[in-house]
């Protein structure tokens, strides 16, 4: 009688759900990350190449140079008004440098797997105070994706795909 429950539960709707679940549960987290963190990092990326002014040319990539700010900066910062109000010119001048700064580094980061999940931390928090301060009527649905996706690297880590995994393993053998 077991038996014909058993096959009774695996059939029909309910058995292909259960189905379903089990080829969900064969992806391994590592792939998802290294996913996320490419998702993130070149959300992030592509933004600081139109922030810089000077860039290293590899010839299949470009890397910004973070300390050579485009000229037309200043007045991109200066456009931006903090929950609607406008922020005195100082303040931009302050925020400028260290924006640009972790748009361009925290995105190298995270991409290789090296200190992911500071990185991650650093870019979810950069991406909902572009959602919500920066830009409070147009928190786009591709923000809050990135978001998201740097939340579930911060939590979840980097994976076995990543320079952090070896580093740990070096560290905490046991961990």
């Amino acid at each position: 009688m077991r038996m014909t429950e058993t096959r009774a539960t695996e059939e029909g709707l309910d058995g292909l759900i259960q189905q379903t679940f089990r080829l969900f549960e064969l992806i391994p987290y590592s792939l998802l990350a290294l996913g996320a963190r490419f998702a993130v990092g070149l959300f992030f990326f592509r933004s600081a190449l139109t922030r810089v002014g000077e860039k290293i040319d590899l010839g299949f990539m470009s890397i910004p140079l973070p300390w050579a700010i485009a000229d037309n900066q200043d007045f991109v910062f200066a456009e931006y008004k903090y929950f609607g109000f406008e922020m005195p010119e100082w303040f931009h001048a302050i925020s400028m440098h260290p924006i640009v700064w972790a748009e361009s580094i925290a995105p190298l980061f995270l991409m290789v797997g090296l200190a992911s999940r500071y990185a991650a931390f650093v870019l979810c928090v950069m991406a909902l105070v572009i959602g919500v301060v920066v830009y409070p009527n147009f928190f786009s649905k591709e923000t809050l994706a990135i978001a998201v996706l740097a939340a579930i690297v911060f939590k979840g880590g980097p994976g076995i795909i990543s320079l952090d995994a070896p580093l740990r393993r070096m560290r905490w053998p046991n961990y």
